[in-house]
């Protein structure tokens, strides 16, 4: 436990926004899952958390997608829910457009056995992020993203 407190106080500012930004949104992302349809909750999202970083904000400092999604991960681990792949995917798809990288939420199927299995995952320029283990070649993904940087939502 210590040790985490320490790694949590040698992070950037930027980072600690991340960590702290999903480890909040995750338990929020679960609750409005029950109430408001998927696009709805995308466009929920995209309003409140804008379309990438200001210009003007010197004191934000760039941050890899790969660090954002390391720190996700950390949130999903630690935080008081244990989220979705889905909700996992909305957090980190939130937190990358935050920092603006233009990611995409894939879904993908695949049978196992008689049961039909879906799973989310968040892509950039086709590089899987959320969870390559998972996703890569177990699930067929649909033709295009569910959601993305790119497309408009009613």
């Amino acid at each position: 436990m210590r040790g985490d407190w320490r790694k949590i106080r040698n992070l950037s500012r930027t980072e600690f926004l991340i960590l702290a930004q999903a480890a909040a949104l995750f338990p929020t992302v679960k609750l409005a899952q029950r109430w408001i349809r998927l696009d709805k909750l995308h466009a929920r999202l995209r309003r409140l958390f804008g379309n990438g970083p200001k210009l003007s904000d010197d004191r934000r400092q760039p941050i890899s997608a790969d660090n954002v999604t390391r720190l996700v991960r950390v949130a999903a681990r630690r935080g008081l829910v244990r989220p979705t792949c889905l909700q996992h995917a909305l957090v980190l798809w939130t937190q990358l457009h935050r920092h603006g990288f233009e990611a995409a939420i894939r879904f993908g199927v695949r049978k196992n056995q008689e049961v039909l299995e879906a799973h989310a995952w968040v892509e950039i320029d086709g590089r899987i992020l959320s969870d390559p283990a998972d996703a890569g070649g177990q699930f067929l993904p649909f033709d295009r993203p569910v959601i993305s940087g790119q497309v408009k939502l009613p």
